[in-house]
């Protein structure tokens, strides 16, 4: 009986030196983890007040522009030629506004949109986004917009 108990007890001192291993190794995977997700989220933050600030100079400089002819201009204002702006926004238009119901892009749509496509073309080994955008970019950029 006593050497079945030191047996145990070295089975379990033994476990618990592996302890802090596995602990350091699940540790810098949910670090890398968060900080993949904070890294997106930061990501779409910044292209979210950038594009807004954009929407806001083209509202102030050309009140008269709405909807798509207004998501047009703002983004000339961020460098694309009139092909990529096509294409950005029948993209977004697919992604967004044909499923589950059909509906008008919005400009906080547009904004989800070219935040997930920039970080993913910035970022070429990561296959996806972890993050749910949906809130962050909804605090930056209104619906109403």
């Amino acid at each position: 009986m006593a050497i079945s108990r030191r047996r145990e007890r070295r089975r379990v001192v033994a476990a618990l030196k592996l302890l802090p291993g596995i602990r350091r190794a699940l540790r810098r995977v949910f670090d890398l983890f968060v900080a993949s997700r904070a890294g997106e989220i930061w990501y779409a933050r910044r292209i979210g007040r950038e594009m807004l600030l954009s929407y806001l100079r083209v509202r102030q400089n050309e009140p008269g522009l709405h909807g798509l002819a207004l998501y047009e201009r703002v983004l000339a204002e961020r460098g694309l030629d009139l092909n990529a702006i096509t294409e950005v926004i029948a993209s977004a238009q697919e992604s967004f506004c044909m499923w589950p119901v059909t509906r008008d892009l919005r400009f906080q749509d547009l904004v989800h949109y070219v935040a997930v496509t920039n970080y993913l073309r910035a970022h070429p080994e990561k296959l996806g986004i972890r993050a749910d955008l949906t809130n962050t970019i909804g605090r930056v950029v209104s619906k109403e917009l």
